[in-house]
């Protein structure tokens, strides 16, 4: 929030912490911590990716200066080295605001986590059924989408949502399973799902390649995809992968506690 907000923030009787003790965690940085405190690894490299973090703003460590952006983007993606408990970002990628359909910035965000929760949004009407999307993907035809995420020179770009789709679930009473939409929707499913795999994978490699990292740790909530876990665990190159079983949010609380 803005600095006025920050000054009233700590002035309101509803905001009662006082002591020097507590200690404030970004949302990388405590995704982060979650899996590199509780990994069986004394060093290694760590991933997280996930539909939204932190804005800029309240990012507190240091990062490569070329990975710029607004103090209104998000965290999307953050690359670290770790030993012992000592972390360094070596990459992260913020997403910035992208004002859209009923003016909801996340559906509409450019970041691989947020494209996925769009998809799912689109075709199941709720934004967090990721897991259904990851199953229904199976069922589509390869290549009758077009590329939803591409890698273009490191660099990732999410082509804007367009009229294209035009078949959007809508949770009118309906029986979804009977669609006319199917589909369309089975192959939306695995063009999001491919596309989602090969950025992964692309991402984990240039961490060995650029590292020499032996050891993965991997947490955030595209981490509960556990069809790209696995080809990351087997085509990427370390040795040894380790997931933060707790990936999504609710792994936060375990990363805000070792980082204190």
């Amino acid at each position: 929030p803005p600095e006025v907000e920050r000054g009233k923030r700590a002035r309101d009787p509803l905001f009662p912490v006082k002591s020097e003790k507590v200690r404030t965690s970004a949302h990388h940085l405590a995704h982060a911590y979650s899996a590199v405190a509780v990994s069986p690894f004394d060093e290694g490299v760590v991933m997280i990716v996930d539909g939204v973090g932190s804005y800029r703003s309240d990012v507190m460590e240091s990062f490569p200066s070329a990975d710029v952006a607004t103090p209104l983007a998000r965290e999307s993606e953050s690359y670290y080295k770790f030993k012992g408990s000592t972390l360094e970002c070596l990459k992260k990628v913020f997403m910035e605001p992208d004002r859209g359909f009923l003016s909801d910035e996340f559906y509409n965000m450019p970041g691989l986590g947020a494209l996925y929760s769009r998809a799912s949004t689109y075709i199941f009407g709720d934004w967090n059924k990721c897991g259904e999307l990851m199953g229904l993907a199976p069922y589509g035809r390869r290549d009758q989408v077009r590329h939803l995420l591409e890698l273009d020179n490191g660099k990732l770009r999410v082509p804007h949502w367009t009229t294209d789709f035009k078949q959007p679930y809508i949770q009118d009473g309906s029986n979804w399973e009977k669609s006319p939409a199917m589909r369309h929707w089975e192959d939306l499913a695995w063009r999001v799902q491919d596309d989602t795999e090969n950025v992964l994978l692309a991402r984990a490699r240039w961490l060995r390649e650029t590292t020499g990292a032996r050891n993965l740790t991997i947490a955030g909530g595209v981490a509960l995809n556990c069809v790209a876990n696995g080809r990351v665990a087997r085509e990427a190159g370390f040795d040894n992968v380790w997931i933060q079983p707790a990936a999504g949010d609710d792994g936060i609380a375990i990363g805000c506690a070792y980082y204190g």
